[in-house]
Formats: structure tokens, sequence, C-alpha cells
């Protein structure tokens, strides 16, 4: 008993534009409108506010919104109030017997099949041809709004869950965090003397523990250039050698500028202050700072503690952030005996494991 209606007799199509200012006023000014795009729709930033001109699109909670171009063209998002980006197409209903939730929920049901019906070599974006031939089941308006509402109290449960799972694993990582810094500044006996490391950020280190500057125990050079045609995104047979930059793994390739265990730092850049523990073979990038000559250290145990240090607070906050060799140099920081160390390694490799484990089954 019920209908198959193509999508052209549903919805009128309207795309959003550009043809608006920014607003220099806030958002409480009656002239001044939401603009909806999608970064505010698909991270929840705030929105921007906009002075809408006579040609801009304006769109209410009544429409559905589809993503227009881009890597997530096709996307189907409720519709809400405000002034249409570019990106964004306005499905506005024309039947009256079509009920707007049914109607999101009917399109978010094909939001697969309209994304991959795509075009476009370069950036996607959606046939409007084909959407337009596209049909939706209708049916009756009372078993739309039952359909409607079942859903609403369905999804909503659903994401009860899902955010308190997220939650659990905020916890997780606050505890391994936690976890790490603890171990790496304060060792593993809970009933050794301390005393004052004379670092504000450090307190109390164990007794028999020294502070020394970091400048007299490791050289620090950058890492060296690679084409992005010389290395590959997934590693593959003769192309297996890790690419490391500031964020890490970047790709493969069959080469080595380091034969032995190390740390690599981002050096410039979003990413400059993160620190990565290295085994050999691998490639370090001139995106990152690269540790040679490590004496009296642990390799892992100091990369763990540089974690701590949480370098990036070193950068300096031009438009490039850098963070430089000198500046790591200069760090003063707690050394425990090696033997100490290797304990506090392998403590936090068994225990760490566990906590991502956890994780990982959430």
């Amino acid at each position: 008993h019920w209908d198959e209606i193509r999508f052209r007799f549903l919805f009128k199509l309207e795309k959003g534009n550009n043809k608006y200012k920014i607003s220099l006023v806030d958002s409480q000014n009656s002239i001044s409108k939401p603009l909806i795009n999608m970064n505010h729709l698909r991270t929840n930033l705030p929105n921007e506010y906009v002075t809408p001109s006579t040609e801009s699109v304006l769109g209410s909670p009544d429409d559905i919104l589809i993503l227009w171009d881009g890597a997530y063209a096709g996307e189907v998002h409720a519709g809400k109030y405000g002034v249409i980006g570019s990106t964004l197409m306005r499905c506005c209903p024309k039947k009256e017997d079509l009920e707007i939730d049914y109607a999101y929920f009917a399109l978010k049901g094909l939001e697969m099949v309209v994304r991959d019906l795509t075009i476009g070599m370069g950036i996607p974006h959606v046939n409007p041809d084909t959407l337009k031939n596209i049909v939706l089941p209708l049916p009756p308006l009372s078993e739309q709004r039952a359909i409607a509402a079942f859903l609403d109290r369905e999804t909503a449960r659903i994401d009860e869950l899902i955010k308190k799972k997220e939650r659990q694993i905020e916890l997780l990582q606050e505890k391994r965090t936690a976890l790490i810094s603890h171990a790496v500044t304060k060792g593993l006996n809970p009933n050794v003397k301390m005393k004052d490391s004379g670092i504000e950020w450090l307190g109390e280190i164990p007794e028999h523990w020294e502070i020394i500057p970091l400048r007299w125990y490791l050289r620090i050079g950058s890492g060296s250039f690679l084409s992005n045609t010389e290395f590959v995104a997934e590693p593959m047979e003769g192309l297996d050698i890790p690419v490391i930059g500031g964020n890490g793994i970047m790709g493969f390739t069959d080469k080595a500028n380091i034969g032995k265990t190390t740390i690599a730092i981002g050096r410039v850049g979003v990413y400059c202050g993160n620190v990565h523990f290295v085994k050999a073979p691998a490639w370090v990038t001139d995106n990152a700072l690269m540790l040679s000559g490590i004496r009296a250290f642990e390799v892992e145990y100091l990369s763990l503690l540089l974690k701590v240090l949480n370098l990036n607070r070193l950068a300096n906050q031009n438009t490039q952030p850098l963070v430089t060799g000198t500046m790591v140099k200069g760090q003063r920081v707690p050394l425990p005996p090696i033997s100490e160390q290797r304990a506090i390694a392998a403590f936090l490799d068994r225990e760490t494991a566990r906590i991502d484990a956890l994780i990982e089954k959430i």
C-alpha cells in the first residue's frame, strides 16, 4: 500500500552559493544569519555569521541538506536555519503529505547509493539528474510519522550509548597518559625517598635520580628530504621501510637513513613537538628532528619522557610553528639508573598494551 515516488516529485532543489558578506557585527544582530557549510555540519564547529545578499540561499529546519561537492559529496544532513553555503544543496519538500522527518530518514537510508553515484575525476560531486531519478518509498502520512518517531527514539538511544562509550575511551586515554607521566617522572617504587627536582613542572623525584641537561647526552639533527615519488602510501614488496614525518608513519620506501633504534621529533608545522619511537630501518624526513649519539638513556624510556615534556609548547608562534634541536637540548630532565629505565619501559609496555586493548574492545 506504499507509493514509489521519484525524488524530482518530492523535492525542489536549490544550490547554495557564496553570495554573502562576512558579518562584522555580533550574532545577535537581526541582519546577521548563521552560515551553514560543510565544516559546520561535519564538525559541529560554531557558526560564522554572515550578512546575506538578495541572492543568498536561505535554509530552514523544514529542508534537507545534501553535501554537493568534495570528499563527502552525497552526505545527507537535517535542514538548518541560515545562509546555505556553496557546497550544499537545499532540498525543499514539494508535497503536503510528506513528513520532513520521515523524508530525512528515507534519504539518509539511501545516502550510500547517492554517494556511489557521484561523478567527477578530481572533486566528486552529485549528479542532479541521477539524484532526481532516485525512487523513494512513500507510506501514508500516519505511517511516515510513526516511522520517524520510532527512528528518533531508537537512534537517540544508540547515540547515547555511543556517547557513553566515547567517554569511556576518553577516561582510559587520560589514565594511559597519567600512568606514563607518573612512571617516567616518579618511578615504580611508591615507598622510595623523594627530593625536590628544582623544576616546577616536575616537582619531586626519587632521591637517587639525577637532573641533567639533555644537551650533554645526545645529538640532534634534521632528517633528510624524500620526494613524494620515492615512497608509497601502503607497504608492498620492496617498498616496506617506514617513512617518518612529523606525525609518524607517512608512507613506505626502499631506503633508510637510520640504522639503529632512535627517536624522531616533529620539527615544523602543526605536528612539531610530536615524539616518535623509531625502530630501524626507517627513513626520517626533513619534517622531523632525528636523535643520535644517545648516552645514559634507554631509547624507549627517553621517548616516553620526551612525550611527557610536551615539546609542542616550545614551538615559536610564527605562521609556521617550529621546534629546533637547540630547544630540545635545552630541556632539563630526570635521569634514573639505566636498570630502572628498563623496568619503567617494560612496565609501561605491558600496562599501556592492556589499556589499548580495552580501548580497541570498546
